[in-house]
């Protein structure tokens, strides 16, 4: 709709450089019409006068005249013809697409940052695994993430997080209470994923942690991180070396 607003407006400006010199406004006009006998070229500038005045004086008004016109316009073409709506199901079809073609590492990293979200949500307020999991599937961008790994890392952390508490806290200086709350859920997702997904490298786990650190900690988060995973991966990893330093 604004583009033709804008046209049209373009049409008018290109209509007063174009257009034949026309008689001053000033010059006398009949202020009645003319009668019978008078010539027809005297009433023929009347008509193009008139615009070229309100153009000059209230273009603003012009352009709201001639939008609401647009607008009116279009209202009743969609409420005559409802097929125009389709356009509207596009981007739900282009982000499928996407979807399809988002390399596995990407969607790991993206279903790995919406789990952080989640767990964060769940010590901050509490919330049922089910009514998480229904809440982010609300949002489209899920179709590009790998909801398999998703789901096992929240559920899995869930279910285990007393278990994943005491397997790391006491590797900490400090109690977990007086971590931050994103610090906590992204020691719990490490956590989960050294201890119960041993098909993930150990490298890959701590790694994965630690990025999420870098997008959601504290500057130097990260680091503490990286340490209490390295650790704790000494312990359950055993038949597992550790990364090259």
């Amino acid at each position: 709709m604004t583009n033709r607003t804008e046209f049209s407006w373009a049409q008018v400006l290109s209509a007063k450089k174009t257009a034949p010199a026309e008689p001053s406004l000033q010059d006398p006009l009949p202020t009645e019409p003319a009668s019978v006998e008078s010539p027809a070229p005297v009433i023929t500038p009347v008509a193009p006068a008139q615009p070229q005045a309100l153009d000059d004086e209230a273009p603003d008004a012009l352009q709201v005249a001639a939008a609401l016109s647009n607008h009116a316009e279009q209202k009743d073409s969609m409420t005559d013809c409802p097929q125009t709506l389709a356009p509207a199901a596009k981007p739900s079809a282009k982000r499928a697409h996407s979807a399809g073609q988002a390399s596995d590492k990407k969607r790991w990293r993206w279903a790995r940052e919406r789990v952080i979200q989640a767990l964060y949500q769940q010590i901050l307020n509490s919330t049922p695994v089910d009514v998480l999991d229904a809440q982010f599937m609300e949002d489209v961008f899920m179709l590009k993430v790998d909801l398999e790994l998703f789901r096992r890392l929240v559920r899995g952390v869930s279910a285990n997080e007393k278990a994943l508490d005491a397997a790391f806290t006491p590797l900490l200086d400090r109690p977990l209470a007086e971590l931050d709350p994103i610090e906590q859920a992204i020691l719990r997702m490490g956590a989960f994923e050294l201890i119960h997904t041993p098909e993930i490298p150990r490298a890959v786990a701590i790694n994965e942690a630690v990025e999420m650190a870098k997008l959601y900690g504290a500057s130097e988060s990260h680091k503490y991180i990286n340490g209490v995973l390295d650790k704790l991966a000494d312990r359950v990893r055993l038949a597992e070396p550790r990364r090259p330093a």
